[in-house]
């Protein structure tokens, strides 16, 4: 094999490795906004099961990239990004709730 095809294979096998690492990094770095997103609109009161599940699963992404599991690692990120999009739509559903309730006592509390 010649110098320049190997240089060649060698930094395309070195650019194929970085991809993992990168990609769990991304996925890691969604997965966060979208969780602190969540916790600014309320989740942690009104969806406290999607946002735990969406923290464990944060924290289960890092732990995994942090022993250079990069596949599993992404998909747990994905995992966290998608839960707290559901802690975002269960906290809407639930504030609206609430302040359904709020108004309908305010009103029989009128006399």
């Amino acid at each position: 094999m010649s110098g320049g095809l190997r240089a060649i294979l060698l930094s395309a096998a070195l650019g194929l490795a970085a991809c993992g690492p990168v990609t769990s990094t991304t996925s890691i770095i969604d997965a966060r906004d979208k969780l602190a997103q969540a916790k600014r609109e309320g989740a942690e009161t009104f969806a406290p099961y999607e946002y735990s599940k969406a923290d464990l699963y944060l924290h289960k992404a890092k732990e995994l990239q942090g022993h250079s599991a990069y596949q599993q690692s992404d998909l747990f990120a994905i995992r966290a990004k998608d839960m707290a999009v559901e802690a975002l739509r269960v906290t809407e559903t639930n504030k609206k709730r609430h302040d359904q309730l709020l108004r309908a006592r305010e009103q029989k509390a009128r006399p």
